[in-house]
């Protein structure tokens, strides 16, 4: 499986469409963001950039980093405990109780990203391979 951003040249079959969202532990605005604290973590350059290019639809500088985080998870605790905003999957903000804003482009898509499965449309002459695939195609739900 690969996220969205990675190169793939072969057969692919679409997992989820995951949207992204503003999470903070209350309400706030997106004219608030400049001056609030950010809670950046560590992901794929590919998935980072996105985030930049979202903010910088909207505003001229980058938001100021209060912390970065190691993963998604610390990211979520410590906006948890209001040290700050961050743009988070949904998936992860299921339990959590502060303020979710699923996030827009400005030209008004969905900000999401993607998760496919890859393989190779030879790999398909294995009976395995190609029943695998088969059945990913047939119930893939997307989130």
């Amino acid at each position: 499986m690969l996220r969205e951003g990675y190169a793939w040249n072969d057969g692919k079959q679409l997992l989820a469409d995951e949207p992204l969202c503003l999470a903070n532990l209350s309400k706030i605005s997106f004219d608030e963001l400049q001056q609030s604290d950010y809670i950046e973590y560590n992901t794929d350059p590919y998935l980072k950039g996105q985030i930049e290019h979202w903010y910088n639809e909207r505003f001229s500088a980058l938001p100021p980093v209060r912390m970065t985080a190691s993963n998604i998870d610390t990211a979520l605790a410590f906006v948890s405990a209001g040290l700050g905003w961050a743009i988070l999957p949904k998936i992860v903000l299921k339990n959590f109780k502060g303020y979710v804003k699923p996030l827009r482009w400005q030209n008004g898509k969905d900000f999401t990203r993607s998760t496919w499965l890859c393989y190779y449309e030879n790999s398909l002459r294995s009976p395995a391979v190609a029943s695998f695939v088969s059945f990913i195609k047939e119930n893939a739900v997307l989130l």
